[in-house]
């Protein structure tokens, strides 16, 4: 009866890419918040309005669906990997902008929607 949902998340320098697996409906929209020269998020809040903004473009909500699933790829320069404040402050992030679960996935390479709607990849947290 309610129907499950999926929205794939890619972040690079300067840019978010949002997917919504199921309706295969894509937006991608450039995020200052996503330039600070150490780290991939600089700006919480603005990368929150970028956030929300990507999820309301690609998953307009029924009553029949659940709250969806979010899918997380974090890409570019990070010396060292990313820290465990760094994700958190990502899945923190993406729960104000009103899903179910966040996964980040711990892969370079890009994920199939058979991938993620089977949850199999690799993951770093979910």
């Amino acid at each position: 009866m309610f129907r499950r949902n999926h929205i794939y998340y890619r972040f690079t320098k300067g840019e978010v890419t949002a997917t919504h697996i199921e309706t295969n409906q894509s937006a991608t929209k450039l995020c200052p918040a996503l330039s600070h020269p150490r780290t991939l998020m600089g700006d919480f809040y603005q990368l929150e309005a970028c956030v929300i903004e990507l999820t309301k473009q690609v998953f307009s909500k029924s009553i029949f669906d659940k709250p969806p699933i979010v899918i997380i790829q974090l890409f570019g320069v990070s010396e060292g990997g990313y820290t465990n404040v760094e994700i958190r402050a990502f899945k923190e992030v993406m729960y104000r902008s009103k899903v179910k679960k966040v996964c980040f996935a711990d892969t370079e390479e890009l994920l199939s929607a058979v991938e993620i709607t089977t949850n199999r990849f690799p993951k770093v947290i979910c």
